[in-house]
């Protein structure tokens, strides 16, 4: 991405996260976060990478197609925020790192307290 395209993008990115947290209003939602926002080179298209979090993947699943019933509400929102020529179309991806990265502490943790041990952190420490 051009230098230009990367502050736009970083602008998109913190623009819909305010509005995710603040704005939309959809119970379902829950815990959400813009990780990554690429953008076309023409600014028109955005690629909007999302990561949810919860308790099952039915509440994972349902908080992101609230996002994507909202999306042409944060789209307008988006537009008030950031001044550009052209509001992107947005394109909502669910960005799974966060997900997985989850499960693989959850299942770690259940190993740990299956042999008895203390679940240490990334150093060792308990």
């Amino acid at each position: 991405m051009h230098r230009k395209q990367k502050i736009v993008a970083r602008q998109i990115r913190d623009a819909i996260s305010d509005i995710i947290t603040r704005e939309v209003k959809d119970p379902r939602v829950g815990i959400a976060s813009v990780s990554h926002v690429e953008l076309s080179a023409d600014l028109r298209h955005a690629k909007v990478m999302i990561s949810v979090i919860g308790e099952t993947e039915e509440e994972m699943d349902e908080s992101f197609q609230a996002l994507e019933n909202a999306e042409p509400f944060i789209r307008r929102m988006l537009g008030e925020r950031v001044r550009l020529r052209h509001v992107p179309e947005l394109d909502l991806q669910r960005d799974r790192g966060a997900e997985h990265a989850e499960k693989i502490t959850r299942i770690l943790r259940e190993i740990n307290e299956e042999d008895g041990e203390e679940p240490t952190h990334g150093d060792g420490s308990p």
